[in-house]
């Protein structure tokens, strides 16, 4: 299914979670072997992007979610796609640089903002 959507005009957007399900922060990284599978067969020119994501409360009562860009890989036919363990350890070293950065307090630049507790509805 996933093959024939990204033969369709314009290209769509596919989000691969790898886990499949929600797992504990800090587990593993695992990739299900279909991802390799659709990357090897490509038919079209493909951009795959590493992110991670980190959500956090500090003391709020609603989370915040950080998002990190890491590594990326241009693929299409004839072209060697990165292997599932290539890819976990891309995604496990975004986590752990994103985790850094906002344990550090690192300057973020907001996407989306809304209330960031129920006291300070207006």
């Amino acid at each position: 299914y996933t093959a024939k959507l990204l033969r369709t005009e314009p290209r769509p957007v596919v989000v691969w979670f790898p886990q499949g399900e929600l797992v504990p922060y800090g587990s593993p990284i695992r990739f299900a072997r279909g991802l390799e599978l659709l990357l090897r067969r490509a038919e079209v020119p493909l951009w795959v992007q590493t992110v991670g994501i980190y959500p956090l409360l500090w003391e709020h009562v609603r989370p915040e979610l950080y998002a990190g860009f890491g590594r990326s890989w241009r693929l299409g036919p004839g072209l060697a796609g990165p292997t599932l363990e290539e890819l976990s350890a891309a995604v496990e070293e975004e986590l752990r640089e994103l985790e850094v950065a906002v344990r550090r307090r690192s300057p973020f630049r907001v996407l989306l903002e809304g209330v960031r507790s129920p006291h300070e509805a207006r």
